[in-house]
């Protein structure tokens, strides 16, 4: 979440997300802008309790925008569709409750968009987490996964979001005071999940090079974290989208140490910064 001037940004909106609002102090009712960095389940699955609770609460008192990579509307429109049901079991909708529901606007960002919301100016960059996709369709309605900088007058913050290595991702967040990155296994540790898991160990030759290709070309191991923030001069590193069991985070705080020299923070729910 990204606050400045009394404005709240809630970027990326995954299972939990309104219990964890609620453990941050934030109301529902303040919360009138949502980021989205692409549609994979992890950040879009609290989605629906979102706008389910705000139908709940009759909050009708100001525009709610999603803002998202092609995909967004067509998501948003279904698990619109998707309450229906529920609705209908309880009567007519009070106008109060048809406007929280009806007063909902999504903006589908394309890499290089370029919006503001109050005080807070936001830059979006396709990265690398759908590098090994394969997409046939129309080039308008390809799957792209974003990264996003946040510039307000006194601070930048770069959200990477989930991206393997990327020279746009590294332009964006160039000089960044705040880099808050993705984090996820290096190759050794790839291999070990391959040994821990029998499931994974019945994979295919096949099915082991396209979770390694994944890994690889699509998230960022600890080593490419400490390049991603050398590269861009960012002034403090905090780490999310934590793969890593508890016990591998000193090597990899050690790896990325190794390679970046500023403060290093592996995030836990609810921590500001």
């Amino acid at each position: 979440m990204v606050q400045f001037g009394g404005e709240i940004v809630l970027v990326d909106a995954g299972d939990g997300v309104s219990v964890e609002l609620a453990k941050a102090g934030i109301k529902l009712r303040e919360i009138h802008t949502i980021v989205l960095s692409h549609l994979h389940f992890d950040h879009i699955g609290g989605l629906f309790a979102v706008l389910g609770e705000r139908y709940q609460s009759q909050d009708d008192s100001k525009l709610l925008t999603i803002y998202g990579p092609s995909g967004t509307k067509t998501t948003i429109d279904r698990l619109i569709a998707a309450m229906k049901p529920g609705i209908e079991t309880v009567g007519r909708r009070s106008r109060s409750s048809a406007a929280a529901l009806d007063n909902i606007k999504v903006v589908e960002v394309a890499a290089g968009s370029k919006f503001a919301v109050g005080q807070i100016s936001i830059i979006a960059a396709e990265n690398t987490h759908y590098a090994t996709l394969k997409y046939s369709g129309p080039t308008k309605d390809k799957p792209i996964s974003l990264s996003y900088r946040f510039n307000t007058p006194t601070r930048s913050i770069c959200f990477t979001g989930d991206t393997g290595p990327s020279v746009k991702v590294e332009r964006l967040c160039r000089d960044v005071d705040l880099l808050v990155s993705e984090i996820s296994w290096s190759i050794p540790d790839i291999t070990a999940q391959l040994r821990r898991y029998p499931q994974l160990q019945r994979m295919s030759t096949s099915q082991k090079a396209i979770m390694m290709a994944h890994f690889t070309k699509e998230h960022l191991s600890p080593i490419d974290v400490g390049l991603l923030a050398k590269h861009c001069a960012a002034r403090k590193l905090v780490l999310t989208h934590d793969a890593l069991l508890l016990k591998d985070i000193p090597a990899a705080r050690a790896a990325i140490r190794g390679i970046y020299g500023g403060p290093i923070t592996f995030a836990n729910d609810v921590q500001t910064f």
